[in-house]
């Protein structure tokens, strides 16, 4: 294989892509917490770390935790501990300072199961949004769906909404729930008799997607800049720079001649703390 993957590619220029995920409590969990350090080390896997409720109780008390193997079996065998917060410490800046590992709830994520009563699910897609276990076979047995929306913080600004606002959220859980009921409802009518599908809902990154619709909002994220350079991979594998705008900025444009102060709704994701919900 080439070096980081590079020979998996899927259609076109773009490369794939494949999740790696490993327990809060391995014996190798630093290493690969510091593992995208390492210039061109898993070029094309993105790192996400299973972190459980035990391990952010462990946090909250500054308690030590204990690394062991093999992970959720009996007999596990206890072979180091790390200062639980400093643990943590290490993953966000980590993902501060490189943009990964991410970090995957694994215990809400099987609480939250509809399946949990017969899988147990350790992995998700290379984006995160999607839990999977065997692939072909939940395809066929479960019919997995991923219904979502992107566009939220466009759909957000051009209602003269702050995306922090506490209205904000209420009109974008709202939006979810009708995604989400009409979902269960026509998967219930299609089997007519419990339902056709396990799982029906999903929110994506969708950042390409949201870049060929015009450049509206990523998924549920906010505005990430009013007007930006984005460097585009072309089919020949170079790259060039594109200027791009928001699609709310542009419409907001369009609609009143491009005048005039841009109202209080248009905030971008440098103008939201960190604490906001």
């Amino acid at each position: 294989m080439a070096p980081g993957g590079a020979a998996v590619q899927s259609t076109g220029a773009r490369r794939g892509a494949m999740m790696a995920t490993l327990r809060c409590d391995h014996p190798d969990i630093e290493t690969f917490i510091a593992a995208k350090r390492r210039p061109g080390a898993l070029t094309h896997f993105n790192l996400s770390v299973l972190v459980t409720d035990g391990f952010l109780r462990a946090v909250d008390a500054d308690s030590e935790w204990p690394l062991v193997f093999p992970a959720e079996v009996a007999g596990r065998h206890m072979l180091g501990a790390v200062r639980a917060r400093a643990l943590w410490e290490s993953i966000v800046r980590a993902a501060h300072e490189c943009a990964e590992p991410g970090v995957i709830f694994i215990d809400r994520v099987r609480a939250l199961d509809n399946l949990g009563y017969a899988e147990r699910i350790s992995a998700t897609n290379p984006c995160g949004e999607i839990p999977l276990p065997e692939q072909s076979m939940t395809a066929r047995t479960s019919r997995r769906l991923g219904i979502g929306i992107t566009g939220l913080a466009d759909a957000l600004i051009m209602l003269g909404l702050r995306y922090d606002d506490e209205m904000a959220r209420r009109v974008a859980a709202d939006a979810m729930r009708r995604v989400t009921e009409a979902a269960y409802w026509a998967s219930v009518e299609i089997a007519r008799d419990g339902i056709r599908n396990s799982h029906l809902t999903a929110i994506a990154p969708a950042g390409t997607i949201s870049l060929l619709a015009g450049n509206v909002s990523s998924g549920v994220e906010p505005v990430y800049a009013l007007a930006y350079q984005r460097r585009v991979r072309q089919a020949d594998g170079t790259t060039a720079s594109v200027q791009v705008e928001c699609h709310a900025l542009a419409e907001y444009a369009r609609l009143n001649g491009g005048a005039g102060p841009l109202p209080e709704s248009f905030v971008t994701v440098g103008d939201i703390g960190p604490g906001a919900d």
